[in-house]
């Protein structure tokens, strides 16, 4: 059997048209993926800011109820939470979950130091979760983190 010229013309535009698409899912993919995490990102950043901001005087003055009565709260209403955890720089680590809650010693914290924000695995939600990392800061001084 002869393959003609008709053929080869068409297998050869096919193929090229095939792996053209296919790069440029490949890159849409990709490009949809950051849009995604950036979302997330002003998203998080944006509830962070409220929480700081609703508790900066009981941040300041170190009113633990209160804080934890709003953060408990706040995650309970907020359906695109699922865990936050405020740790105090000098103290211990409270983790919010929408029903349920614990404060961990200082001595007993896993180091936050090199956590990324991104998509990642939780041992806190053992699920795949955005993380978001906010430094709580008062006149250039490092109270805490919210993750």
């Amino acid at each position: 059997m002869k393959i003609n010229l008709f053929t080869k013309i068409f297998v050869s535009i096919f193929s090229t048209f095939f792996i053209v698409l296919s790069l440029y899912i490949y890159e849409l993919r990709a490009s949809q993926e950051s849009a995604v995490i950036n979302n997330m990102e002003v998203r998080a950043k944006s509830m962070s800011d409220t929480i700081t901001f609703v508790n900066s005087d009981n941040m300041i003055l170190d009113d633990e109820v209160r804080i934890f009565e709003f953060i408990f709260n706040f995650v309970k209403d907020n359906r695109d939470l699922e865990t936050i955890v405020l740790s105090r720089l000098h103290g211990d680590e409270l983790i919010v979950k929408k029903e349920s809650w614990k404060i961990i010693e200082k001595k007993d914290r896993e180091d936050k130091k090199n956590l990324a924000t991104g998509i990642v695995f939780s041992s806190y939600t053992n699920k795949n979760i955005f993380r978001y990392k906010y430094d709580v800061v008062f006149s250039s001084i490092k109270w805490g983190e919210l993750v």
